[in-house]
């Protein structure tokens, strides 16, 4: 029996005694029963002696499988308490403003779950995040792995309100007629915004969000993806003018963390190009 499954099997044994059946402790792990039998049979070989004995009544553990569970009982206390003294290392994300990190909430979750870490997520300058996701530029030390995870896609948006009050652009030259929220530093779509047209700049992504939910404005360089519960409950419209910008995104951070290799997988992942060397 592999080494890298011992530990799950004799986690299945303890099911099986606790609950009786192979079906309840399948159920209990997501697993197939007969994945369960075929796992603890394995592990019966591992050990070369039976532990269990079926019944139309149920599963019981034979006195050599209730000896060994009691001795794994005790091997899985001291590693469940041991897990607990652990104190969870601080780990800093910069996430660059022009990034919507509403939508990063699942993923910085997740990354809490199953990491002991103490995430701090943050759209504020610090000197030396762990990780950083920025947009446009690397953000590159000599202590961190940095690279293009893949891009933004970007559109424009306004409140169905907004463009009711005011018209809908017909083509670029329109936007130049229209209230506009901008991002701070943002690139789209790649021209000064003219003068005397309105204009409300913003720090970051998800405020640029709120305020053309509100209807102040048409927002170019708005997250296509972030925009989509907006428009699917009617809070927003897009703008079909200049369609297909993308901002591209990197991350960094050090390869020796295992929270920061997650968390770059699964942001590769969510920004949809998979890490070299990694397909």
């Amino acid at each position: 029996m592999k080494p890298s499954l011992l530990y799950a099997a004799w986690a299945l044994l303890l099911d099986v005694q606790e609950l009786g059946s192979f079906t309840a402790a399948a159920k209990k792990r997501n697993l197939a029963p007969s994945t369960v039998m075929r796992r603890l049979r394995a592990l019966e070989e591992h050990v070369g002696t039976s532990l269990f004995l079926e019944s139309p009544s149920g599963v019981r553990l034979t006195e050599a499988g209730l000896r060994a569970a009691a001795a794994v009982s005790q091997e899985f206390a001291v590693l469940q308490s041991t897990g607990e003294r652990i104190e969870a290392l601080p780990l800093t994300l910069f996430v660059d403003p022009r990034i919507s990190l509403r939508s990063l909430i699942p993923i910085v979750s997740d990354t809490q779950r199953r990491h002991p870490v103490r995430l701090r997520v943050t759209q504020q300058t610090v000197a030396a995040p762990d990780a950083a996701l920025t947009a446009y530029e690397s953000l590159h030390t000599e202590e961190k792995r940095t690279e293009p995870i893949g891009y933004v896609p970007q559109t424009i948006v306004a409140s169905p309100r907004y463009l009711t009050d005011s018209f809908v652009p017909a083509g670029p030259a329109d936007l130049a007629r229209h209230a506009q929220i901008r991002l701070h530093g943002s690139r789209f779509p790649g021209r000064e915004v003219p003068d005397g047209v309105s204009a409300l700049t913003v720090d970051d992504m998800d405020a640029g969000m709120d305020l053309a939910v509100q209807g102040c404005g048409i927002f170019p360089g708005a997250d296509k993806r972030s925009a989509k519960p907006y428009l699917m409950a009617g809070q927003m419209s897009l703008v079909p003018v200049e369609e297909g910008a993308r901002m591209p995104v990197f991350f960094s951070g050090s390869g020796d963390s295992p929270a920061v290799t997650y968390l770059r997988l699964r942001l590769a992942e969510f920004f949809a190009v998979r890490p070299r060397g990694e397909r």
